[in-house]
């Protein structure tokens, strides 16, 4: 007969908690987000507590957590500021970028320019598009919830434009999926 190990998350420590949790929501979608803040500096971050919740309109989810000293990182200051930002969609060919863009660097910096990463406009939303990410949901905000005890920032975005490459869609206007490599997140 198998066993099962029972753990109640109110014994636990928070790290065991979400170790638990990121081992077992898998795989995790990756959203490289770019993002601009109120004086125009541009930043771009991945993040992998994130998914579509709603469907009519389109809205996703990004569960942002916080520094280590408590404050807001510069991609949930910048999406409160200015209620914009562009979710890219990660895909394998770009997967150096992506790691390399979590580089922590001081508030205004850019991670797209210290990439050397090209940044082209949007087409619905203020905050500059990677001119190398084939598939993008230009968002606007549209709630901000502090979850939690970090607490973690969880922003909602509805999607206002989905940008993709027209070859990517079928006659039906459906996305042809073994033609997108997407990045996920298995565990830590």
């Amino acid at each position: 007969m198998e066993s099962n190990a029972t753990l109640l998350s109110s014994e636990l420590s928070p790290s065991r908690n979400y170790h638990l949790l990121i081992s077992l929501l898998v795989p995790r979608p990756i959203a490289w987000v770019s993002s601009v803040s109120s004086i125009g500096k541009n930043n771009l971050a991945p993040f992998s507590f994130y998914g579509g919740i709603c469907g009519d309109p389109p809205m996703i989810g990004l569960g942002i957590a916080r520094k280590l000293c408590g404050k807001k990182k510069d991609t949930a200051e910048n999406i409160l500021e200015t209620e914009e930002f562009v979710v890219h969609l990660a895909e394998i060919g770009q997967l150096g970028n992506i790691v390399g863009s979590s580089k922590e660097l001081s508030p205004g910096e850019s991670e797209a320019e210290d990439l050397g990463l090209e940044l082209v406009p949007s087409h619905a939303v203020h905050p500059p598009s990677l001119a190398a990410a084939g598939i993008r949901l230009e968002c606007k905000l549209f709630q901000h919830q502090e979850l939690g005890n970090g607490p973690v920032d969880h922003i909602i975005g509805e999607v206002v434009a989905f940008v993709l490459p027209s070859e990517l869609m079928d006659s039906d206007g459906r996305v042809k999926e073994e033609l997108f490599s997407p990045v996920g997140r298995m565990g830590g």
